[in-house]
């Protein structure tokens, strides 16, 4: 009988202490755990034996309704009167989850001009020296680190302790001077800030994409993946999941980054493990210098996305 409509007439309960009522009566005790309980009716001839019940409202005592609802979620009717409705997560009918995607670029060109893009970033980013990205940032660009520990996840990998310092996760940072300082403006901080970060690898098997606007006048994309800390003695470095945010505008014969957030957290096992295989985003690394030439001349002549918004500039 579990779901229909069902009338509860409790002429057997009794009096016990007001608090504990619902708690130890052994009808309600039964009842829980067998129907879904929609229509309850409590006597007034044995429910309110007691002066201090007999001229009491059930349906408006706070201790009462809550009681009632914590043993039956699903209680619409209380002596005549219609409850609020339950409040539940319960889906109507099993539904599926969206098929996972993978990278998105909007269209072919697009795709090309930010895998090169990103190619020479991370080829510099990953290097022994970052001071080469000093060219790929605009002069007030502005750049912060956010490190969002997943708690749930244990690895033996160290802790965040390099990061934490620097990091911007307005959720814990709560001190508005802190958030300042943690908003590195200007390239010479932003690239002074990347460059006290430990040295990694990045693993392009792993890169998801996605672009979130592009026009001729800003070029704004997501990159998520995972990357090894490569400067730590341990034999096995700790391998952390990321996603950069970058925002790109068209200065002189390039594109340069006006705003960059970069997120840091735990790595799942599953993602470790994808990380290890050949995808397609890898491939797509591989573009030839002689394809990006061909895509940055149909974009001059199409201008869906100008010459200076297609190339990185890097020292």
């Amino acid at each position: 009988m579990t779901g229909c409509y069902m009338i509860i007439n409790l002429y057997q309960v009794g009096v016990q202490k007001k608090k504990s009522f619902f708690k130890h009566c052994p009808p309600f005790s039964s009842f829980e755990y067998k129907y879904v309980l929609h229509i309850l009716i409590l006597p007034e001839s044995y429910f309110r034996a007691t002066d201090s019940l007999s001229n009491c409202d059930i349906t408006c005592s706070p201790w009462c309704f809550s009681a009632v609802r914590k043993r039956f979620p699903k209680v619409l009717k209380l002596d005549g009167k219609d409850l609020p409705p339950p409040i539940g997560f319960d889906l109507e009918s099993p539904t599926d989850l969206p098929t996972k995607q993978g990278s998105y670029f909007m269209n072919e060109e697009v795709k090309n001009l930010v895998v090169r893009f990103l190619e020479q970033y991370f080829s510099i980013y990953d290097s022994d020296d970052r001071q080469g990205l000093l060219e790929a940032y605009h002069n007030e660009a502005t750049f912060s680190v956010n490190i969002a520990q997943n708690l749930t996840l244990v690895t033996n990998y160290p802790k965040y302790h390099d990061y934490l310092s620097e990091s911007r996760n307005l959720v814990k940072v709560k001190d508005p001077v802190k958030r300042n300082k943690c908003l590195k403006q200007g390239k010479l901080n932003v690239v002074a800030a990347l460059c006290n970060l430990p040295k990694t690898s990045h693993d392009a098997n792993s890169f998801v994409l996605d672009v979130t606007n592009a026009t001729q006048h800003l070029l704004s994309f997501i990159v998520s993946g995972i990357f090894k800390e490569s400067d730590t003695k341990s034999d096995k470095p700790p391998v952390r999941y990321f996603s950069r945010h970058f925002v790109t505008v068209p200065q002189g014969s390039g594109i340069v980054i006006i705003n960059e957030m970069l997120t840091i957290t735990n790595a799942t096992p599953k993602q470790v493990q994808n990380g290890q295989k050949q995808t397609a985003i890898a491939r797509q690394l591989n573009v030839s210098q002689g394809a990006v030439s061909n895509v940055v001349q149909k974009h001059a002549q199409t201008g869906v996305l100008t010459q200076s918004e297609t190339t990185v500039r890097t020292s």
